[in-house]
């Protein structure tokens, strides 16, 4: 492969495997924190939380977009960056616009505490790190 050419079909490939774990790690999360944590934000501030397929399917798509959003993001930095820096930057990247400024603001106005903040910046770190490597993975740059 020219290392100027992005295989689109494989970054697909890839990019819906890195999604399918950020669907799956994001449900392993709210078994182990996720859910009661938002209950308890959600009821500080007097509001339900969503519930039903609605929200389910709405947060199940985000993920999946959100994990292809990361491996195509190494797609890009690989062609100028080693595989594992690639790897780093894009999920770094990612966690910086997805996770730490959304929830720096959120806890900053009251939403959610700041040690729900840390529990999701810590998880999704993981996340996108083990997102960008599945991808990687598969992609084969």
């Amino acid at each position: 492969m020219n290392e100027a050419t992005i295989d689109l079909p494989r970054l697909a490939l890839a990019g819906f495997a890195g999604g399918v774990w950020v669907v799956m790690s994001g449900m392993l999360m709210a078994a182990v924190f996720g859910y009661r944590e938002m209950k308890n934000a959600f009821d500080a501030i007097g509001l339900a939380v969503p519930q039903g397929p609605g929200p389910m399917m709405t947060h199940t798509l985000v993920r999946l977009v959100l994990g292809a959003i990361i491996v195509t993001l190494f797609g890009m930095m690989a062609r100028a960056l080693p595989r594992p820096q690639a790897i780093l930057a894009a999920a770094g990247f990612a966690w910086l616009l997805a996770s730490v400024l959304p929830y720096a603001v959120m806890a900053e106005w009251g939403l959610f505490s700041w040690s729900l903040g840390a529990k999701v910046w810590a998880w999704s770190a993981v996340e996108f790190l083990i997102a960008a490597a599945i991808g990687a993975a598969v992609y084969r740059v």
